[in-house]
């Protein structure tokens, strides 16, 4: 039986957590980063312990470190400023 906290759209993921139903819009495909690598998102993971959410993701290049990675979703898709320039730290491009 599915949470009636957890419902997944196949090509657009809507996680809906905790009491207050706090709204993530996430879409899995290609992201770029600001400096230019680029990662595929899979998907969203959340700490049980805590409640954070975080984006599930691995490099598009080779790298020595492990193959799947997460970064808390709040800064996976906030902006950052780069020479006085606001943009997205990561942008969907596939």
């Amino acid at each position: 039986m599915q949470s009636p906290y957890h419902r997944i759209n196949i090509s657009y993921c809507k996680f809906f957590i905790d009491q207050q139903m706090e709204t993530i819009d996430f879409t899995p495909g290609v992201y770029e980063h600001y400096k230019g690598k680029k990662y595929f998102a899979l998907g969203l993971s959340k700490n049980t312990e805590t409640g954070e959410v975080c984006v599930v993701y691995r490099p598009l290049y080779e790298t020595d470190w492990p193959h799947l990675v997460h970064r808390h979703a709040e800064m996976f898709f906030e902006s950052v400023n780069v020479n006085g320039v606001d943009m997205p730290r990561f942008r969907r491009i596939a």
